[in-house]
């Protein structure tokens, strides 16, 4: 069986991440091209590099999440998003649809969860592999043995790259956020269980649930403030297992996607061709023959 390989990006991550680093691009008539420029770059970077067939992009709605709904302070940190940003979504999907790539943004959805559930979906099949384009420290619990990261630098983070770099397994991401928190989407995790304490933990017994079947044995492992650690758990039981439900990225969404709608197809070169003019983004007009 032929194997395929299919590259999901975080459009969501990388929208933000180029906007910030090219604040002060604009085309002629004065709208900003920062954002625009700096996701087509990194799409042309992963397809030189990479050579996909099968490729998706994927967006998180305006509207919120089931998780805004559970907790009001989900993300409640996050400053609205920028105005001259919100200008370039609209161009940004329509040069990805024209590149004959899909988007996908679901409302009430998080890219994270359709992230997950395509991958998940995908790697069914045997042979199929998924690579997941983004710096987002959350998507690393989807790491499996076909599911892998590839980060900014198109670094590819398996298991074996995140067992060494932070000492416990991918798997168990969820449930170290749960313990020491995530200041990103604003999961404040439990005071006095830090990173360090969260590994260890999560080291010798594993998940959550583990820990606390095993509660009492944090008597006898090598871990400072153990009474107080044990009593914190102990109290906090409900919250702890909450933040992990808010952390696990859902595998099981409701989506109406197949195989063939990830496949790279239908490009519009002449329309490429127009839009890049238009927003002076001639970096791209050669990759038009190219690619």
């Amino acid at each position: 069986m032929q194997k395929k390989n299919l590259f999901l990006i975080d459009g969501t991550y990388y929208l933000y991440n180029s906007y910030y680093i090219f604040p002060l691009l604009k085309n002629n008539t004065g709208e900003p091209t920062g954002a625009i420029f700096g996701i087509i770059n990194m799409i042309y970077n992963l397809i030189n590099t990479f050579n996909p067939k099968h490729l998706a992009v994927i967006f998180d709605h305006k509207n919120k999440s089931f998780r805004n709904k559970l907790f009001k302070k989900y993300k409640s940190n996050r400053l609205p998003m920028p105005k001259n940003l919100i200008k370039q979504i609209k161009p940004v999907k329509k040069i990805i649809k024209y590149m004959g790539i899909k988007s996908i943004c679901i409302s009430g959805v998080e890219a994270d969860d359709v992230i997950g559930t395509i991958a998940k979906n995908y790697t069914k099949k045997k042979n199929n592999k998924v690579f997941i384009k983004t710096n987002d420290q959350d998507m690393i619990q989807l790491i499996t043995k076909n599911i892998k990261i590839l980060t900014k630098k198109n670094e590819i983070l398996d298991k074996n790259i995140i067992l060494k770099k932070y000492g416990i397994s991918p798997k168990f991401k969820n449930d170290h956020i749960a313990l020491s928190g995530d200041k990103t989407d604003n999961i404040p995790g439990i005071s006095g269980i830090g990173k360090i304490t969260a590994n260890k933990l999560i080291q010798i017994f594993g998940n959550i649930e583990n820990i606390y079947q095993n509660i009492n044995k944090i008597n006898i492992i090598s871990i400072r403030k153990k009474k107080e650690i044990i009593d914190k758990l102990k109290k906090n039981k409900k919250k702890i297992l909450f933040y992990k439900s808010l952390a696990t990225i859902r595998t099981n969404i409701k989506l109406n996607i197949n195989d063939n709608d990830l496949c790279i197809k239908n490009k519009k070169i002449n329309k490429l061709r127009k839009i890049f003019k238009y927003y002076q983004l001639n970096k791209f007009l050669p990759y038009l023959k190219k690619y």
